[in-house]
């Protein structure tokens, strides 16, 4: 009999993806990020420097399983600041 491992609807897709492609992006909602955080080899963010309102965030993580390997400031044409950051795994 074969083995079974329940997995979530998203991680199934991602496992696929990962077959198929060299690297998967994610871009979002919530859950969706949420889900595929454990399975991230890297995260590519944009950090931005002003407050929104909204109703969809990055979820909580652990910063200390991350390190910055690179960043790249930009300037919005209404002055908001914002930096393009690459993170890779501590481990």
């Amino acid at each position: 009999m074969p083995h079974v491992i329940p997995v979530s609807r998203i991680r199934a897709l991602f496992l696929g993806l990962a077959l198929l492609f060299a690297v998967v992006f994610v871009i979002g909602g919530q859950q969706l990020f949420a889900e595929s955080l454990p399975l991230a080899d890297g995260l590519v963010l944009t950090e931005i420097y002003r407050d929104y309102e909204g109703d969809t965030w990055f979820p909580s993580y652990d910063r200390s399983r991350w390190r910055q390997r690179q960043r790249e400031p930009h300037a919005a044409s209404d002055g908001t600041k914002f930096d393009f950051v690459l993170y890779e795994p501590t481990a």
